[in-house]
């Protein structure tokens, strides 16, 4: 009898040695294969994100909305990811080529930093985007509209760079747009147009003059100012001598302003109509000109769609920031920051104890794959260079600056869709 229980007791004893074995065990050491590289945040540390918006330039009522609209992203996921709680590094860019880099300089020194949201201004994002991308991130932006930031024709525009990403509309469709809506529907002949010199400002112009041409209509002006002028009285002085229709305006509202209020004092354009982009449709432009104003039309983005996402969004907005946002960019913006932060949940790579691996290609690849991702301002598509906006745009009217932008985006005068 002895003899049996001492074998059962052997058997007993190894079972419970390989039991332990099996329990000791631990899985293979992460290896990263990403053919960029990857980040590893230990348990508990923060996962980090720059912002990079215009704080202190001619575009920072759109800076500030981005900032905000980022907020209510990062409070939807409950301020953390994966169980890491997220952590924003803001930095300004001034609006400016000079100050997308300094800021971007700011930004990729951290080398925990896992993407960037921004930029405001495409003239700074024309900077930055070099230099995110050769560092291996990814930067995403509700606000940028250069055409030079992604593609044109097809074919990779000169500012492009792998891991730039946008939920803005490509300017190329809104100058076009504008193009038509004067051609066609104004039946305008002769256009001119002004811009301030920077990257957008001359594309957006650029895009414009080519699109007007092709349809028949005649550019009979372009001058371009600098940004902090005032006096635009030589510039209005050449559209007169020119008997132009129309002024189609690539300016951000510091310049647009002087030039509504001036015109009136301008022999020969006492009939001239203007049409202005996405830029100056803010309440501080519609206050700023005023009666000078009525009947200036705009062109811009359509606003987010109907429905509870949207009435959800905008009243959290008021709730969190006391006013409710004053342009359509605040969905572009939730929508970018909320894409960001659901590819980087879709890629990494969690253990057990809550340590995170991202590959900084995988994360890439992800955000080029998005398809059909449901947003407040619709469903986005990414193509290849990044874009990944419906390209739908409204031509709107100023009839009562007391209602300011809220009554501008209700008054739909045409209503463009890329074919």
């Amino acid at each position: 009898m002895g003899g049996v229980r001492m074998k059962h007791s052997i058997v007993y004893l190894m079972i419970v040695v390989i039991l332990l074995a099996a329990t000791c065990q631990t899985s293979p050491p992460f290896e990263c294969t990403d053919a960029i590289g990857c980040i590893t945040l230990a348990p508990g540390v923060p996962l980090k994100l720059g912002a990079i918006q215009d704080l202190s330039g001619g575009a920072k009522v759109f800076g500030v909305e981005q900032i905000n609209s980022l907020d209510l992203a990062v409070a939807a996921h409950n301020e953390q990811l994966l169980g890491h709680p997220i952590e924003i590094q803001i930095e300004d860019e001034a609006c400016s080529e000079e100050g997308g880099a300094n800021a971007t300089l700011r930004i990729v020194a951290d080398p925990q930093m896992v993407g960037i949201f921004g930029t405001t201004c495409s003239s700074a994002a024309s900077a930055a985007g070099k230099i995110m991308s050769e560092s291996g991130l990814v930067m995403i932006s509700g606000a940028n509209s250069a055409a030079s930031l992604t593609s044109m024709a097809g074919k990779a525009a000169t500012d492009w760079h792998p891991g730039y990403y946008r939920t803005m509309l490509n300017v190329v469709e809104e100058a076009r747009a504008g193009a038509v809506f004067a051609f066609e529907e104004l039946n305008i002949t002769r256009a001119a147009t002004i811009d301030d010199g920077d990257v957008f400002s001359q594309g957006y112009a650029a895009v414009f003059k080519q699109a007007f041409i092709a349809l028949g209509g005649e550019i009979v002006a372009d001058v371009t100012v600098n940004k902090g002028d005032v006096d635009m009285h030589p510039a209005l002085t050449t559209f007169a001598t020119a008997k132009t229709e129309l002024i189609f305006f690539a300016l951000f509202p510091q310049e647009g302003i002087h030039v509504v209020q001036q015109a009136k004092e301008v022999a020969g354009l006492e009939k001239i109509i203007f049409l202005g982009g996405g830029a100056l449709r803010t309440n501080d432009f519609i206050k700023a000109v005023g009666q000078d104003g009525i009947g200036m039309y705009f062109i811009g983005s359509s606003p987010p769609l109907e429905g509870p996402a949207n009435d959800k969004l905008v009243a959290e907005y008021e709730a969190e920031f006391g006013s409710p946002p004053q342009t359509v960019t605040y969905g572009y913006g939730y929508d970018a920051a909320t894409l960001l932060l659901h590819a980087i949940e879709t890629v990494a790579i969690a253990e057990k104890d809550g340590t995170l691996h991202i590959g900084w290609q995988a994360l890439r690849d992800a955000l080029y794959a998005t398809s059909d991702f449901e947003g407040v301002m619709g469903s986005m598509t990414c193509d290849t260079f990044g874009d990944c906006a419906v390209i739908k745009f409204d031509l709107v009217q100023l009839e009562d600056p007391a209602l300011g932008v809220d009554g501008l985006l209700t008054n739909v005068i045409y209503t463009y869709t890329a074919e």
